[in-house]
């Protein structure tokens, strides 16, 4: 799995994705799990995940998560399916929806579910890390509202 905080432009997405798939490659990974985060549409919260080979699609089907029938897939993730096809490796991306105001606590207990079901030895905690998520989020909201006047002077 990779994971980084790191925005790179959009002409690096193919260098990036194919240094991954040739370190997978040279260290004999035989999955590579992306995820990537998509404005909520129509209120769908549900993850959908989708594989780039058969053998990817058969560790999906055996996960029981929902695969996305239609859709477009940006940025690195995108690029890792594609390329994983040409190399033969498998990938797969973990799609989830957000609402692109700020953390979003309920999608990171979605992702770390669809993880474990996809890759052999890990778990997660779900209803501690879900427990956990909603004291984060009454507390980033009572710092935001009690903040707020001072935003709005220091801004003036």
């Amino acid at each position: 799995m990779f994971l980084s905080y790191l925005t790179l432009d959009q002409s690096l997405h193919k260098a990036a994705a194919k240094t991954m798939l040739n370190w997978a490659a040279k260290h004999k990974v035989g999955l590579i799990v992306s995820s990537v985060a998509v404005k909520l549409p129509d209120g769908s919260e549900e993850v959908m995940v989708i594989g780039n080979t058969e053998s990817a699609r058969e560790k999906i089907r055996k996960a029981g998560l929902k695969v996305l029938d239609h859709g477009t897939i940006p940025g690195i993730p995108a690029r890792l399916l594609n390329e994983g096809c040409t190399m033969g490796q498998d990938v797969i991306v973990v799609i989830f929806y957000t609402d692109g105001k700020g953390p979003d606590f309920k999608s990171s207990v979605q992702i770390c579910d669809a993880m474990s079901k996809l890759i052999p030895g890990v778990s997660c905690d779900i209803p501690l890390l879900e427990k956990q998520t909603k004291k984060a989020e009454i507390i980033m909201k009572e710092t935001d509202e009690e903040s707020k006047h001072l935003k709005d002077s220091m801004y003036r």
